[in-house]
């Protein structure tokens, strides 16, 4: 693979340290050698391909892509030159892990962003999770097998899905890391492309969110890892590129607090969202006008209503 005219496409799965692979690569890659591409809705394939197409004109001698996007787009990167060769490189993470830490995240967007609604975020974190398409349970399966769509919700053949993203990863994949060793798999990834990179402080996306078993009964923690049950199987049984260490993290994390330390840590979290969220407004004068305008009507329409 050294030295080898491969174009790079790294894969970048929500919630999987991939804004800290962001920076590795911006270090290690010029700019003109490397797009960074988002589609606003990674399932929707001619979405993409209208978000790629004018990246790919831009940068013509690029030599890598990173982005949010499931497997299948290098037919579009290639779609006038198929014979490009190409390999992909993507993160894994416990699938429950993930579902948390994109929670979170979105709160603490919604609560910027979302004005008066948070979007049923009142429900709590486990209902929340387990009837919210949002946080992509099975995403990581979905990713590599590109069938995304939102509509599927549960994947009702896992077998079926088993068998296509082994196919894809052993012909497409040059690497699959875990986040939760994120330098070594960097250093992997480097030895694999004759690149070295520098190892960046880790994201606060990936360690500043709380994890599953300071918030779940262990019940809760079995219905998750039930309703993420591709990805769960996708951890432990694709072998390529992934550690056999990983696989012993993939049981259910033991449950170690009753509700009310878990109330109470999920409230602790909530309250540090909504004081982040006053802090960025105190330097945001007009969306903090734009908050105030949209909660005096709300306050006319409740009184209006009595």
């Amino acid at each position: 693979m050294k030295g080898d005219n491969v174009f790079l496409i790294f894969m970048h799965i929500p919630k999987t340290a991939g804004t800290t692979l962001r920076k590795a690569m911006a270090a290690s890659f010029s700019d003109d050698e490397i797009i960074y591409a988002d589609s606003s809705d990674p399932f929707d394939f001619e979405l993409t391909r209208e978000t790629l197409r004018p990246l790919i004109k831009e940068k013509p001698n690029a030599k890598a892509i990173i982005g949010h996007f499931m497997y299948g787009v290098h037919e579009i990167i290639f779609e006038n030159i198929p014979e490009r060769r190409y390999k992909y490189i993507t993160f894994f993470r416990d699938p429950v892990q993930r579902m948390v830490s994109e929670y979170f995240h979105n709160y603490e967007l919604n609560a910027i962003h979302g004005f008066g609604s948070l979007g049923g975020y009142e429900k709590g974190v486990f209902d929340y999770l387990m009837t919210n398409d949002l946080y992509g349970a099975n995403i990581q399966a979905k990713y590599i097998s590109g069938r995304g769509y939102r509509e599927e919700r549960n994947i009702s053949d896992i077998d079926d899905y088993l068998i296509r993203c082994t196919e894809i990863i052993n012909k497409d994949f040059i690497h699959i890391g875990f986040s939760g060793r994120f330098e070594y798999e960097l250093s992997a990834i480097g030895s694999k492309i004759g690149k070295e990179f520098s190892i960046p402080e880790l994201s606060e996306n990936v360690r500043g969110y709380p994890k599953p078993h300071e918030l779940f009964f262990q019940e809760e923690l079995d219905a998750l890892y039930k309703l993420n049950e591709a990805d769960v199987f996708l951890l432990s049984n694709v072998g390529i590129s992934i550690d056999p260490r990983i696989r012993r993290s993939i049981p259910p994390i033991k449950a170690s607090r009753n509700l009310q330390q878990a109330e109470l840590r999920a409230s602790k979290i909530a309250l540090r969202t909504m004081l982040s969220a006053f802090n960025d407004l105190l330097l945001d004068r007009e969306k903090a006008q734009e908050i105030m305008d949209y909660l005096g009507g709300e306050l006319e329409k409740s009184r209006s209503d009595f």
